[in-house]
């Protein structure tokens, strides 16, 4: 399975999880789980961002590249600049919306790499 075929299933699992947090009686731990689920998809899509395909190759990353680990780890998903919906990573649309945040993604991604680097 690769990377791209792992954040596909979360955004899944993340839009599963949304319908019931949405829920007018909804147990927090939906939003727990949403919140679980973009932190991950977050240290993947960068993952893949930087060049991994498949775990093993994060695995080699992981080595080659602890400080860009650690940036994407400590990185938060961000937020649609027009209507502040919270997204998890790799988004080219705002769902919610509909405003255009690639260039938001490919900032961040940016600031992942000069991280990683410093």
């Amino acid at each position: 399975m690769t990377i791209k075929d792992v954040l596909w299933q979360l955004e899944s699992l993340r839009e599963n999880s949304a319908d019931f947090a949405r829920a007018e009686d909804a147990d927090p731990i939906w939003q727990q789980d949403i919140d679980a689920l973009d932190e991950t998809a977050g240290v993947l899509a960068a993952l893949c961002a930087a060049g991994a395909d498949t775990m093993q190759d994060a695995e080699a990353m992981a080595r080659d590249y602890p400080a860009l680990l650690r940036k994407c780890r400590a990185r938060r998903p961000f937020h649609c600049p027009q209507c502040g919906y919270r997204h998890a990573p790799n988004h080219g649309y705002c769902k919610w919306c509909g405003a255009y945040i690639g260039k938001v993604w490919d900032t961040f991604m940016s600031e992942v790499k000069r991280g990683a680097a410093e």
